[in-house]
């Protein structure tokens, strides 16, 4: 976050996170049924930090609901971006 002068917010925190789960999930991939597996535990741990990140920073159940929904899209659209980006490079 220092590093490229990110403020220290939640959604600054999502955004690293997210493309730091894309380059292991990349990575795994490349493992066969292991990394399938690694890559899938993965994205499981990364939602229920993004839960409990949400829940101290008391943010209300309904409210963190939205969030979440809207948070999966970005996820998913992030995903897809950075797979073409990667393979435009490549």
């Amino acid at each position: 976050m220092t590093e490229f002068d990110l403020p220290d917010t939640f959604h600054a925190w999502f955004l690293v996170t997210e493309l730091h789960v894309w380059m292991l999930s990349c990575r795994a991939m490349k493992e066969g049924p292991e990394g399938k597996f690694l890559r899938n535990q993965l994205i499981i741990f990364m939602w229920q930090d993004v839960q409990e990140r949400l829940k101290k920073l008391k943010v209300p159940i309904k409210e963190r609901n939205k969030l979440l929904l809207e948070l999966g899209s970005q996820f998913r659209a992030g995903i897809i971006m950075y797979d073409e980006v990667s393979f435009m490079i490549s």
